[in-house]
């Protein structure tokens, strides 16, 4: 995909440093005036940074829901918020790899054009932004007091910083004006495409098994783990938990030998890991190859079903009807609050599957 040259990202570097440098000269003379008394200025500095971000964020959700894009994870610092089909939840969690302050991750549905999508998407957090600056500068005009004006002018100084997302300046992940630009002037090809156009499937409901063929080959070149996932599913959607299981030494080579890259990938390592070993136990009928506690509640996050479906499966091997029955319903509940639409009808495929039996019938 289209990135700017390297001349382009020091001509742009140096105008953000000069935009933050005047910034940065403006708050100091106003914090020079001395006349803050009721608001401390590193409060005051801290506060408006915090908001600014928020609704940068915002103004990115906002704009995804408005193009009909499925959000997938919002992170604000350490706090990471997911949508589910009804409800949100949340967690503090932090990576060993850089991550940005802020972040919203969304995708449009496979049916509706992405070039425009991607494009305002990228633009919505700016635009938020702006609107803030508008507020805060039309509450200039109702206040009395110097202090309170100074302390506007401060927050404004200070909710002026994320507008520097516009320049396309090296980051921790490309920066909304390259995002905005790319799918303006460059978009990229179709090819380039292929894995995201999968993930979009899969989250509006395709089961990997039925993606086109073209779609799911990119997808499982994403990286040798996304391979390895792919192969684990493919296996366990055809019942074929012995191959399934037999993954694990391909996991072991895939794990990335890069620290940054192994922790962006350590979910989805874990959970591959959890499921070869459910495939394990499910080959052999034998309960004590699940995944241990430890494991599942480390990949309950992502993918809460699996706890749930280790404790049906191993009630069924224990000949316990009522409370197979009872997880079995638990596992098709948290499948259907997945932003993944294919997961309920994965879940049901893995019990009938497993058990040999409609579900229904349990």
């Amino acid at each position: 995909m289209w990135q700017p040259s390297a001349a382009w990202r020091l001509f742009f570097t140096v105008v953000m440093y000069l935009y933050l440098g005047m910034i940065f000269a403006f708050i100091v003379a106003l914090l020079g005036f001395g006349l803050l008394h009721r608001f401390h200025p590193l409060l005051l500095l801290i506060g408006a940074f915090v908001v600014s971000i928020v609704v940068h964020e915002i103004g990115h959700y906002v704009a995804a829901r408005q193009l009909g894009m499925q959000v997938l994870r919002v992170r604000l610092w350490w706090l990471e918020i997911e949508p589910l089909q009804r409800g949100w939840r949340c967690r503090i969690k932090r990576y060993a790899h850089k991550t940005p302050t802020g972040s919203v991750m969304a995708l449009p549905a496979v049916d509706r054009p992405w070039r425009r999508a991607f494009i305002v998407f990228a633009l919505g957090g700016v635009a938020a932004n702006v609107l803030l600056l508008s507020i805060l500068g039309a509450a200039l005009a109702f206040v009395r007091s110097d202090e309170a004006a100074i302390a506007l002018c401060v927050a404004l100084c200070v909710c002026a910083v994320p507008l520097v997302n516009l320049l396309p300046v090296k980051a921790v992940v490309d920066t909304d004006g390259i995002i905005a630009w790319r799918w303006w002037r460059h978009p990229p090809a179709e090819s380039d495409l292929l894995g995201m156009r999968a993930l979009s499937r899969l989250i509006s409901g395709t089961l990997l098994s039925a993606l086109p063929q073209d779609e799911a080959a990119a997808f499982a070149r994403l990286s040798e783990v996304h391979a390895v996932y792919c192969a684990v599913v493919l296996h366990q959607e055809r019942g074929e938990w012995r191959e399934a299981a037999a993954l694990g030494h391909a996991l072991d080579a895939a794990v990335p030998k890069d620290a940054a890259l192994r922790s962006a990938y350590a979910e989805l390592i874990l959970y591959v890991r959890a499921e070869i070993a459910f495939s394990r136990a499910a080959a052999d009928r034998d309960a004590s190859l699940l995944p241990d506690s430890k494991m599942l509640r480390q990949v309950r996050w992502a993918h809460e079903c699996l706890p749930v479906r280790c404790g049906a499966f191993r009630a069924w091997l224990e000949g316990d009807a009522r409370k197979t029955e009872a997880m079995v319903r638990e596992t098709l509940r948290r499948a259907a609050l997945s932003i993944e639409r294919a997961s309920p009808q994965r879940e049901r495929l893995l019990l009938e599957t497993l058990f040999g039996r409609n579900v229904s019938t349990l």
